[in-house]
């Protein structure tokens, strides 16, 4: 081989090594932005997640809520109809003592 020729091989492999440094480079970056991806997803997981539990909780203090809304309606419905007969048992006793 030449001087010549060993030159050019010379620069033709500088070339390449910088071709593949330059690949080597580019693969890192796309590894660098998978890796702000995943920890950006990741991240959002755990917002999600967070997210979640209060809305769970938040959700298990309605659900008692109205659970006890439940009774008491329950409790004033209940007092209601005593009520009611307890007045139609005093109208009866107003209409005995009419007709007496």
């Amino acid at each position: 081989m030449t001087f010549w020729g060993l030159q050019a091989n010379i620069a033709l492999n500088k070339l390449e090594g910088r071709y593949l440094l330059m690949e080597l480079i580019g693969d890192i970056e796309q590894f660098d932005a998978l890796e702000e991806k995943i920890d950006a997803l990741l991240e959002l997981v755990e917002n999600l997640k967070n997210e979640k539990r209060a809305l769970s909780e938040r959700l298990q203090i309605q659900e008692e809520k109205i659970a006890d809304l439940s009774k008491q309606v329950e409790a004033f419905k209940s007092g209601r109809d005593k009520a009611k007969q307890k007045i139609l048992q005093l109208l009866e006793k107003l209409e005995q003592v009419e007709l007496k």
